[in-house]
């Protein structure tokens, strides 16, 4: 086909569009007449005006790089895609012109601003239609992943990395498994939002007071073993042959075993599955935003809200019957830097 006469803008019905501008392509028959704000974007398809040529009005045609939604890519959408964000291409075709339904607003966001509201349709990334080879985007975070601009990205102030707030969430959750429940401050209970202290630790000693095992100790004398010990002259007349002994001194009492042994820990999550992390984490709910320093955590495990129908519940060792349900506890905990460590506010 040859090309007439080239020109800088064309009409279509009451819209105008030039070279370089967005445009909706109509491929499933929408009436011109239709208002584009009483349709779902995704119903068009998306391309940018290279060239625009014509042999008389009837006939115009555009030059157009097509701009592929993520759905309609070989790999379809990814994670961090957002629900507005196109893709171009160096996909070109010629299109005629009565298929244009209006031009589209499309933005060019280079990800140099994290906190840049994004108002409409927007591109960051390539697609090379040739290879199905998409270009290289920033990475953020722990992860190294992309950033979904629809999702929020928490930026720590003490070492300027940002945070996907699902990592942030799921280090919190790692922390109380970790911890087996909530840090050693005050818990809100679920009934009656009445905060219940963790019980006081016994008081401490004053200086120079003494009990009885450490008199006990004390009064203990150690023995070289390489030395015979002096026996007095009194008691080694007095003593009859075959007589036992008498103990030359006083053992120290035996420390009790509650006292040499800690309290068991809650089972380590090097020792979990996968599986069974994922299920313990869904049973912790953490609610967060980027207006507070601190997220509310309510731990459901143990709860009737989180107990799997039908699936019996163990008890304590010994016993025959299930576990008692218990009261979910609530309470705030400190985001901190997923890098640096430091508490994000």
């Amino acid at each position: 086909m040859s090309w007439e006469v080239g020109i800088d803008s064309a009409s279509v019905g009451t819209e105008t569009f030039s070279v370089n501008d967005f445009v909706f392509i109509n491929h499933t028959n929408i009436p011109h007449s239709t208002e584009l704000a009483n349709i779902d974007d995704k119903d068009f398809w998306v391309a940018r005006v290279l060239e625009i040529r014509a042999k008389d009005e009837a006939h115009v045609y555009l030059r157009v790089y097509w701009m592929y939604w993520p759905d309609e890519l070989p790999n379809k959408r990814q994670s961090y895609h957002g629900a507005r964000e196109l893709l171009a291409s160096n996909h070109m075709e010629i299109v005629d012109a009565m298929t244009v339904s209006g031009r589209a607003h499309v933005t060019h966001w280079l990800e140099l601003d994290e906190e840049e509201d994004i108002p409409g349709l927007f591109w960051r990334q390539k697609f090379d239609w040739p290879t199905s080879q998409l270009s290289e985007l920033r990475t953020h975070c722990r992860c190294h992943k992309h950033y979904n601009p629809d999702s929020l990205l928490v930026n720590c102030s003490a070492c300027g990395v940002w945070l996907h707030a699902e990592c942030v969430i799921d280090d919190i959750k790692t922390r109380v498994l970790e911890r087996g429940g909530p840090p050693e401050e005050e818990v809100v209970n679920k009934e009656d939002s009445i905060a219940v202290a963790k019980p006081a630790p016994p008081p401490t000693k004053r200086k120079g007071a003494k009990t009885l095992f450490s008199s006990a100790v004390e009064s203990f004398v150690p023995v070289n073993p390489l030395e015979a010990p002096e026996t007095p002259k009194a008691e080694k007349n007095a003593v009859a042959p075959g007589t036992p002994k008498a103990e030359k001194t006083t053992a120290a009492p035996e420390t009790p075993k509650a006292e040499r042994t800690a309290t068991a820990p809650p089972m380590s999550i090097k020792k979990r599955s996968a599986k069974e992390m994922k299920s313990e984490k869904e049973k912790i709910k953490v609610t967060y935003n980027d207006t507070t320093s601190k997220a509310h955590v309510r731990d459901l495990r143990g709860t009737a809200e989180a107990a799997t129908p039908g699936k019996r519940r163990k008890g304590p060792a010994g016993s025959a019957a299930p576990a008692p349900l218990g009261e979910a506890k609530e309470w705030d905990e400190e985001v901190k830097c997923l890098c640096c460590g430091a508490v994000v506010v």
